[in-house]
């Protein structure tokens, strides 16, 4: 898909309206859909880059090591993957991708809220616009994993109907493996 591709993800949402040049958005339903905006757009999109160094850093800065090369960025580019960034206002304040894992399978990485966009709910609205957008692949599953040190992740996840998973890949900075069913 052309670089400038980008496609507004509601948490709910009706039928796609198409806005010109491959764009898309989908209506929101409901009172609080207008307060966050979710953007489907490449990895190389500069508030993609700019969210996912924020997200690198804070993993070197709480836990001491560098996930920046575990998992290319692109992989949650189209056509195998997605990634999507919440905007308040104009204001990016958390992202996210999918990428597919195995067929029917996509694994979610790099969710991220910025520091202070933290305790508003937005990442639960994330978590549902990144499931709608698998789901809107096809993809019947989902599996994430993260660190058991990273005590809100494992709560956030334990707490959003994700259920805990032997080890599904060996990415030697996971220590807790999730999944869901779509």
């Amino acid at each position: 898909m052309p670089s400038s591709y980008a496609r507004t993800v509601p948490p709910v949402f009706t039928s796609p309206v198409r806005v010109g040049k491959g764009r898309v958005r989908l209506s929101p339903v409901g009172n609080d859909a207008a307060s966050l905006r979710f953007v489907v757009v490449p990895t190389s999109h500069a508030d993609a880059r700019r969210l996912l160094a924020e997200y690198y850093g804070e993993i070197r800065q709480r836990f001491g090591f560098n996930v920046s090369g575990q998992a290319a960025a692109e992989d949650m580019d189209p056509p195998g993957g997605r990634f999507v960034i919440a905007y308040e206002g104009d204001v990016p304040v958390a992202s996210g991708g999918i990428r597919t894992w195995e067929p029917g399978v996509c694994e979610i990485k790099r969710m991220f809220v910025t520091p202070g966009a933290r305790r508003h709910g937005h990442g639960k609205r994330l978590l549902d616009a990144l499931e709608r957008t698998a789901i809107e692949l096809g993809f019947r599953r989902i599996v994430l994993d993260t660190l058991d040190s990273h005590v809100d992740a494992m709560k956030f996840y334990d707490t959003t109907g994700y259920q805990r998973v032997p080890a599904y890949n060996e990415n030697p900075y996971a220590s807790a493996w999730f999944a869901k069913d779509l």
